[in-house]
C-alpha cells in the first residue's frame, strides 16, 4: 500500500503548502543546530535553563516525506523558547538564518502549530496503511473516507 500512503503524502504536501514558508524556517533552525556537535551541545545545554521539561532529540525530517516533517515538528515546537534564546546567544544564528528563508517569527510558530494539528492525522492514517503487511480493501476503504472527511472539513 506505499502508493496508497504516498498519495495521501501528495495530497497533504498540496494542503499545507500555504504553510511552507513557516515550516522551511523551523526547519532551517533544525538544520543550523543539527551541523555541528557543538552547535547541538550548546542547543542541549538550553533547555535545562529554560525549563522546558522534555528530553526529545530535535531531528531534521526529510520534506517529501510529511511523517518525518510531522515529527520534527512536534518535537522542536517544544523547544521554542530554546529556539528564540539561541538567536541572542549565537550571533552566527541569526545571520546564518537570514541569509535563508529567516528566523522564525510568532507567526510562524503558530502556524507551525496549526499545520502539525493536520499534519498528525494523516499520520494517523499513514501509520494504519503501513503497520499492516497485507493491506485489505476495507482498511484502504476506511482510510480513504477518513481523507475525504477530513478534507471536507
Amino acid at each position: 500500500m506505499r502508493c496508497a500512503t504516498h498519495i495521501i503524502n501528495l495530497i497533504v504536501e498540496e494542503g499545507v503548502k500555504d504553510a511552507s514558508i513557516s515550516v522551511d524556517r523551523v526547519r532551517g533552525v533544525v538544520r543550523y543546530i543539527r551541523a555541528s556537535p557543538s552547535r547541538l551541545s550548546k542547543f542541549n545545554h538550553w533547555p535545562e535553563e529554560e525549563m522546558v521539561g522534555t528530553k526529545a532529540h530535535i531531528c531534521l525530517d526529510v520534506p517529501t516525506r510529511l511523517n518525518s516533517t510531522y515529527m520534527m515538528l512536534n518535537v522542536v515546537e517544544k523547544y521554542e523558547c530554546v529556539s528564540e534564546a539561541y538567536v541572542h546567544d549565537d550571533h552566527n544564528f541569526f545571520r546564518d538564518l537570514s541569509a535563508g528563508y529567516g528566523v522564525p517569527t510568532c507567526d510562524d510558530w503558530e502556524n507551525v502549530r496549526r499545520v502539525m494539528k493536520v499534519l498528525e492525522l494523516f499520520h494517523k492514517l499513514t501509520l494504519k496503511l503501513s503497520e499492516s503487511f497485507h493491506v485489505t480493501s476495507n482498511t484502504f476503504f476506511e482510510v480513504d473516507t477518513d481523507v475525504y472527511c477530513l478534507l471536507d472539513e
